[in-house]
């Protein structure tokens, strides 16, 4: 009879600590798809951290996730009815460009970064196979993990949510190439749009350079590429021509022939610490210090600068307004989408 009581009482203090527990609820059904809360919340930490937000600002912010996850489902069912279906191949592929370009910019050496990419996915592939993307604690490899805690500070969200909206992006655009009718835009909307913007869009500048590669990683023979083109500076500011220099000892091939001569190019084309060289050059004629890249040392003469020409400019032009056609084609789909679904919001 003892044994009795206590077994009852085991039975009633444990409802009684499962009434304590914190559970999970639906706070949208999307025709029969739910929102649970959980994963409503774990976007909205993570938007929170660091930021001072007021009642209303998190009241803004919960409901911007909730919109993204309603589109998201009704996305969803549309390439359902489409039967689309994400590769793997796809997602691989742009995982193996975002590493190799995190990598490349750690060891600025391709095979270095391809082998880490390579070794990165296949973890990556294994705990999705295994567990998905919720087992990133498990990670073994360093170089790995340092991308994931990379992606998680830069995008403020989790690398489950990451992988998550990297696909929906990628399912949204299949869908918009398929159910969205955009006319491309014309030359003369390409014209008007560069007409009206030419003053943002920067400029162009024409340089010519001297390239130096060391000849090992060692600070010695750093030394020794950038005394070489300080030499050269000086033989070049006492009259030597920078052109003959340039044909004699650039190592850039592209350019030697031609005196250095790299042309009009956007700064966006170059290097950034070329790039940021050259920002800072304005006169005619004008020879930089030696100048560190990922390429080397360069000696940079400056020519010139102008806006940037229409024709340089001209697809990317078309291509931006033809995606904001799309968008917009898009945004009066999804309101129609929404329209026509049952969408049912449950106290929050």
């Amino acid at each position: 009879m003892r044994i009795l009581k206590y077994t009852i009482y085991l039975i009633f203090l444990s409802n009684i600590l499962l009434a304590w527990e914190p559970y999970d609820k639906v706070i949208v059904v999307v025709n029969t798809k739910p929102i649970m809360e959980s994963e409503v919340e774990e976007r909205l930490n993570y938007a929170r951290r660091g930021r001072n937000l007021t009642a209303a600002q998190v009241s803004a912010e919960k409901k911007k996730i909730i919109d993204q996850y309603i589109e998201d489902i009704l996305i969803a069912e549309k390439a359902d009815e489409l039967l689309l279906v994400m590769s793997d191949k796809k997602i691989n592929d742009f995982l193996t460009q975002a590493l190799t370009e995190f990598f490349l910019k750690e060891t600025k050496d391709q095979h270095s970064a391809d082998s880490k990419t390579k070794k990165a996915i296949h973890e990556l592939n294994s705990l999705n196979k295994k567990l998905g993307y919720t087992a990133l604690q498990d990670i073994k490899d360093p170089d790995l993990k340092r991308f994931v805690e990379y992606v998680e500070k830069t995008e403020n969200i989790s690398f489950k949510n990451f992988m998550y909206d990297v696909k929906g992006k990628m399912l949204k655009e299949q869908v918009m190439q398929i159910t969205i009718g955009a006319s491309p835009p014309t030359e003369k909307e390409a014209r008007d749009w560069y007409n009206a913007n030419k003053a943002k869009l920067g400029f162009e500048v024409n340089v010519k350079h001297i390239l130096i590669r060391p000849k090992g990683t060692g600070f010695k023979e750093e030394r020794e590429a950038s005394a070489t083109l300080e030499d050269l500076r000086k033989k070049i500011l006492a009259g030597g021509s920078f052109e003959q220099f340039a044909i004699q000892y650039s190592q850039d091939p592209g350019s030697r022939a031609k005196g250095g001569e790299l042309g009009w190019v956007m700064l966006a084309e170059l290097d950034p610490y070329f790039a940021s060289a050259v920002y800072q050059m304005t006169q005619y004629g004008e020879i930089s210090q030696p100048v560190k890249s990922s390429f080397g040392y360069h000696l940079i003469k400056y020519i010139g600068r102008r806006n940037i020409t229409y024709e340089k400019v001209e697809n990317l032009i078309m291509q931006r307004l033809y995606y904001e056609k799309m968008i917009e084609q898009f945004q009066k789909w999804m309101t129609q989408r929404k329209i026509e679904s049952e969408i049912v919001y449950y106290n929050n």
